[in-house]
C-alpha cells in the first residue's frame, strides 16, 4: 500500500492543487473586485498554497501533465462550482466546451508516458 501511495503521490498533490484552485476562484468571486478583505485574503492564501503543491507535484510528474490536468480539471470544476454554488447559468456551447476539455484531459492522461 505504501508503494502504491508513493508512486501516486504526485497525483495526490495534483488533486490538492485543483481543490485549492477551485476554492481560490470561489473566494476571488466573493471578493467582489478585491473590495471584501476577508475573501480577498483567503483567495491569495489559496493561490500561494497551490504553488506549494505544484512544486511538490512537479517532483513526481512531468510539467506538461501537471499543467494540463490542473488547467483542464480545474476549469471544469470551476464551471461546476459556479453553476451550483454561484447560480451561474451554463449554456449548451459551454457544455460542449467542457466536454472537449474532459476529452482532452483523458487523452493527455492516457497517452502520457508517465
Amino acid at each position: 500500500m505504501r508503494t502504491l501511495l508513493l508512486s501516486n503521490i504526485g497525483y495526490l498533490y495534483l488533486i490538492c492543487i485543483i481543490i485549492i484552485d477551485v476554492l481560490m476562484m470561489f473566494f476571488l468571486t466573493q471578493s467582489n473586485g478585491f473590495t471584501h478583505y476577508k475573501a480577498t485574503m483567503l483567495s491569495l492564501i489559496c493561490y500561494a498554497i497551490t504553488f506549494v503543491f505544484a512544486g511538490l507535484s512537479l517532483k513526481y510528474l512531468p510539467t506538461g501533465i501537471v499543467y494540463a490536468l490542473w488547467g483542464g480539471i480545474g476549469t471544469v470544476a470551476c464551471a461546476i462550482v459556479a453553476h451550483f454554488f454561484l447560480g451561474q447559468k451554463l449554456s449548451f456551447p459551454i457544455y460542449v466546451g467542457i466536454g472537449f476539455i474532459v476529452v482532452g484531459v483523458i487523452i493527455v492522461e492516457i497517452f502520457s508516458e508517465n
